[in-house]
């Protein structure tokens, strides 16, 4: 049985890994450079014109505007969040097809200091308009929301925003990828930083960073910095202890680009290369997060048999029949097939106390008298 259920699991990782390849070779630099341009006013967008700037509120409108339009052009439900007279965000919903209600948040500030900025933060933006162009064409388990925040210059206003009002109505955040200056790299050692604070709610998603990038042949080397800086969106979810990250160049290792909030951060700056690399493998993490919805998967049959909830859970999950079948045991494993526990089912519900699991990815294994069933869930 061992044996079986570590090959069961190696089949569900292989198959993960050859997807995710699959969606970061869709990430196209030249998608990527003429989002920059655009954002920039180096060159003018097809159906906006030239964007004059993104500092001054007129400036901003039109980048905004533009925002919105490219994401309902990639299919995705789009709204302007005018938590202000002058403040906008925009955002994308992309709904999850079995857990519509658990968000994944992938973001970036649009918003800059000086004209051009390129590299803060036309580059994150850039890559989130990516990640939309991408992953609008999958479905996914859990939602996606494609956030691009104004105001975060001037102190995290546009995100702190949307971070309180999810805590008042009870918003079931499971994570936020955040990216804040990621075209940068002037020594050319591909080295960028995870900022992950001192929660280990984080540590999953940072896990998983360094789980795609091992998956890859990029050149990028990934510094974890703990706590990390406090000073891009992601620190407006840490406020109410939802996961967060920030992806982002050489902050703290001495290669800090010298164009830093002026009119001379420009594309030309940029390492195209690296900034390709960084947007592939967060877009490919985020792939992971939400999990690839499919349809023919073992999951599937797992769904018509039994429910399983909450997911993500914090402490308990329950496991509970739909149909007339005999279990032998449940078990949990981790992704690298490690026995966590096992359990002996009730009649109809079982109760599973998950609270001493680490935070992470695991796999639910139901062992009747013919079949394994399985299920993925999170552990936050």
């Amino acid at each position: 049985m061992k044996i079986s259920i570590l090959l069961f699991i190696f089949s569900l990782s292989h198959l993960s890994a050859q997807t995710t390849k699959s969606i970061m070779a869709e990430v196209q630099l030249d998608s990527l450079v003429s989002s920059v341009e655009e954002l920039t006013g180096e060159k003018p967008s097809d159906n906006f014109g030239t964007i004059p700037n993104r500092n001054t509120s007129s400036g901003r409108t039109s980048a905004f505007m533009y925002l919105e339009q490219r994401l309902k052009d990639y299919g995705i439900e789009s709204k302007i969040d005018n938590y202000r007279t002058v403040g906008y965000n925009v955002v994308g919903t992309q709904k999850g097809t079995k857990y519509p209600d658990s968000l994944f948040i992938i973001c970036a500030h649009y918003d800059s200091v000086d004209d051009f900025c390129a590299d803060d933060n036309a580059s994150g933006t850039s890559a989130v308009l990516e990640a939309a162009r991408v992953l609008s064409q999958y479905k996914f388990d859990y939602t996606i929301v494609y956030a691009l925040w104004d105001e975060e210059e001037g102190g995290l206003i546009g995100s702190s925003n949307y971070a309180r009002a999810a805590n008042r109505n009870g918003d079931k955040i499971a994570g936020v990828l955040n990216m804040d200056m990621i075209g940068y790299d002037g020594n050319g050692d591909f080295l960028f930083e995870v900022h992950i604070g001192n929660t280990p709610k984080n540590d999953r998603m940072a896990n998983k960073v360094a789980e795609v990038l091992d998956k890859s042949n990029f050149k990028l080397e990934q510094s974890v910095q703990i706590p990390g800086t406090n000073r891009s969106d992601h620190a407006s979810f840490w406020a109410y202890n939802y996961p967060a990250i920030l992806v982002t160049e050489g902050f703290f290792n001495d290669d800090f680009n010298p164009a830093y909030h002026s009119s001379d951060d420009k594309l030309s700056l940029m390492r195209l290369e690296y900034y390709h690399q960084i947007s592939q493998l967060v877009i490919g993490t985020m792939s992971e997060l939400a999990v690839l919805s499919n349809p023919t998967s073992v999951e599937s049959s797992f769904d018509i048999t039994f429910d399983v909830y909450p997911n993500p859970t914090t402490d308990i999950i329950y496991l509970k029949k739909k149909a007339n079948i005999e279990i032998n045991d449940i078990s949990i494993y981790n992704m690298t097939g490690s026995a966590q526990l096992t359990t002996l089912p009730s009649i109809n519900i079982t109760k599973v106390d998950v609270a001493n699991l680490p935070s992470g990815f695991y796999l639910l294994i139901v062992n009747t008298e013919d079949k394994l069933y399985s299920k993925t869930f999170i552990k936050l």
